[in-house]
């Protein structure tokens, strides 16, 4: 199966902060699809919304800020401190969308980020369910460069990477 996380740059992003965000994703997607081997994950960057997302793909927006969430429109609150929100259901129908917040974050702590919103995304966990997760690691609400994305985030990513979920598109 083939699952892209579109990540939809909305904001300035530095070479070295898109090559660190290729180079940690692709080694966390890499121990995913190691030990899933059904799955094949790639991650490209977009500067506009994907035309041709699929229910297994993940779009993640990548803001500047809270300030410039593409959730503005819809008036859900963000908790402070996080460095990203994933939001589901979004009417119409049951879509999800996720976004991080780039401001002038390194590029390692951002996939770590991604990572974790794509959990939320994939999952369908609140921040309640999801930062409580035995697994620790990037499951946790607060992340450094330091966090380890351990065996059992990997685990739960696999378990969870064939779900289907229609993608919201921002305006």
């Amino acid at each position: 199966m083939d699952i892209r996380i579109f990540l939809v740059v909305r904001t300035m992003l530095l070479p070295s902060q898109q090559s660190a965000i290729s180079g940690g994703l692709g080694d966390f997607f890499g121990r995913v699809m190691a030990g899933f081997p059904d799955y094949t994950v790639t991650t490209p960057f977009l500067r506009s919304n994907p035309t041709d997302a699929t229910d297994l793909d993940v779009i993640v927006y990548l803001v500047s800020g809270p300030e410039a969430s593409v959730f503005s429109a819809l008036r859900v609150s963000h908790p402070t401190g996080h460095g990203g929100l994933t939001v589901s259901p979004i009417p119409p129908g049951r879509r999800s969308a996720s976004e991080v917040y780039v401001r002038t974050e390194m590029g390692s702590l951002l996939a770590r980020v991604i990572f974790h919103e794509v959990l939320h995304n994939k999952t369908g966990m609140g921040n309640q369910t999801l930062h409580r997760h035995a697994s620790g690691g990037v499951t946790a609400a607060s992340l450094s460069v330091a966090t380890d994305v351990n065996a059992a985030n990997i685990q739960l990513m696999g378990d969870n990477l064939g779900r289907r979920h229609v993608q919201w598109l921002a305006p």
